[in-house]
């Protein structure tokens, strides 16, 4: 769906994956629209039944043989033989002998007088909720009206060509209109319904959105998984930090099992960190299992590869907290860091860091970025050692009252110059856009930026306003990463995803 200034250009096939995905409320609108209107023509609606007799009116001097004088002026005369056969004399006449609890106005309503077409022949149909009443009723009419014709005009021959019938159904309501009619209501007011939603959804849910309403690439699609569940792990015991709290780890590793090498994420091994420098390596919690989203990472890798050989600082941020920003930082340096480049992740998020929860798992942490900034701590007293040796992380530290004016200090400056001649790959997590400027401020002294958007889940319109405010810090922005696609409920991004990441990789 494409919104101009004038114009809202709506794409077809995202409409219908838009229904589609709702299939069940069309179909129980439907249902019950149905049901409903089907109550109503049983329970409370009174049936009616209809009773038809035909007469036919000649003059008199040709009753024996008929001439074409005889039928053109018959026709003619029609129209006034049918006010006269509901005439208020007859109609009231009609009341009386048929002992009627209604008045002329509510006997006319249910009595209707037709002439069919090139014929001279008129039907007199009466509706009454007793067949049997239906018929009495017409028969009445037909006789007194013959009688009022005949002594109102000159034509003496009314004659009986159908004598009124018994209805044995009832002619109204009809079942079937009556369950068709609320259906196709209700089917018409959801799909209006869902229309409107479709139009007044601003959020950013397909690479196509991307591309159309922020004009950046697309850097890498991660499926929706409970990343948490792999990553964000407590001790046996502990309590779960929210809805993906995740697999527990059975304990602390014994010292030899720490020294010991880890698996990467494709199942080989990186070498343990020899603690060269006399500081204990910090023990990170496994990497993800799921092969979809370690591909995703790893096309994340190569695209920002592909962008530049001259991008080595990259700040990573997000339009809103819960995006996946820190998800994704610290599994873009894991990849990094699987292809043998060192790598050093940096949490530049001062105000509500979440990375040391979700990858620390033993050892000292360090005292933090906070520390260092504010001129506290040595850059080497904030450099955190972990288990993969390409890999070194730099928490938060502390929350300090300033984080805005830490990350545009010469201290983060120099921080990162220093850390430059030193790895070949700078991530920094930083925190979300939608609410403050530290993200733009840490942005400047990086080589250039990607914005991670949680599907379905942000606005084109803070998505345009983040990018705005990045494009400001004069920081290429490297382009976006759309996360916790849910590509079962996407059929088409689904069979995209699978066919071109999964087929691809596995060649």
């Amino acid at each position: 769906m494409q919104r101009n200034k004038d114009v809202i250009e709506i794409n077809a096939a995202e409409l219908f994956w838009f229904m589609l995905k709702r299939w069940y409320v069309f179909l129980l609108s439907v249902l019950l629209a149905a049901a409903a209107g089907l109550s109503i023509c049983l329970f409370i609606i009174t049936p009616q039944y209809e009773s038809t007799t035909k007469i036919i009116i000649l003059s008199p001097q040709n009753s024996g043989s008929l001439t074409y004088s005889d039928m053109q002026l018959a026709s003619q005369l029609t129209k006034d033989y049918e006010e006269l056969i509901v005439d208020r004399d007859v109609l009231e006449a009609v009341i009386a002998q048929c002992a009627l609890e209604d008045d002329y106005e509510d006997l006319l309503d249910r009595v209707t007088v037709e002439n069919i077409p090139d014929t001279r022949i008129i039907s007199i149909t009466v509706e009454d909720p007793s067949p049997a009443m239906a018929q009495r009723i017409a028969d009445s009419i037909r006789d007194t009206a013959a009688e009022h014709i005949r002594s109102v005009t000159d034509v003496e021959a009314v004659n009986v060509t159908v004598d009124a019938n018994l209805p044995l159904e009832p002619s109204s309501p009809s079942k079937p209109l009556w369950a068709a009619l609320p259906a196709a209501l209700a089917l018409l007011i959801v799909f209006v319904i869902q229309t409107i939603r479709f139009l007044s959804d601003d959020a950013i849910k397909s690479p196509e959105d991307v591309n159309r309403y922020l004009g950046i690439s697309m850097l890498a699609l991660v499926p929706k998984v409970h990343l948490d569940a792999q990553t964000v792990s407590a001790s046996k015991g502990q309590k779960g930090r929210g809805k993906n709290a995740g697999v527990h780890d059975g304990g602390k590793r014994t010292a030899a099992a720490q020294r010991a090498p880890v698996l990467n994420n494709s199942g080989g091994s990186l070498t343990a960190n020899p603690d060269g420098d006399g500081q204990s390596a910090v023990t990170l919690r496994p990497g993800l299992q799921d092969y979809d989203v370690l591909e995703a990472f790893k096309t994340l890798r190569a695209n920002i590869e592909f962008y530049s050989d001259n991008v080595k600082v990259i700040c990573i941020t997000s339009v809103f907290p819960g995006d996946g920003k820190s998800t994704v930082s610290y599994h873009l340096a894991r990849a990094f860091a699987e292809t043998g480049k060192k790598t050093l992740l940096i949490d530049a998020d001062l105000r509500k860091s979440v990375l040391r929860k979700m990858v620390w798992k033993s050892g000292d942490p360090g005292q933090g970025l906070s520390y260092y900034l504010s001129g506290r701590r040595k850059y080497e007293e904030t450099i955190c050692r972990t288990d993969l040796r390409t890999l070194d992380i730099v928490f938060a530290g502390q929350f300090p009252p300033n984080p805005s004016e830490l990350l545009g200090g010469r201290q983060f400056a120099g921080m990162i110059e220093q850390a430059k001649k030193e790895y070949a790959v700078i991530i920094i997590d930083t925190p979300p856009m939608g609410s403050v400027i530290d993200a733009a401020v840490a942005a400047k002294v990086c080589d250039g930026s990607v914005l991670v958007i949680k599907d379905g889940a942000v606005s084109f319109r803070m998505a345009q306003r983040s990018k705005s405010q990045l494009e400001a810090a004069k920081t290429p922005i490297l382009g976006c990463v759309l996360n916790e696609v849910d590509l079962s409920s996407n059929r088409y991004y689904g069979r995209y995803y699978k066919t071109y990441y999964g087929n691809y990789y596995r060649e």
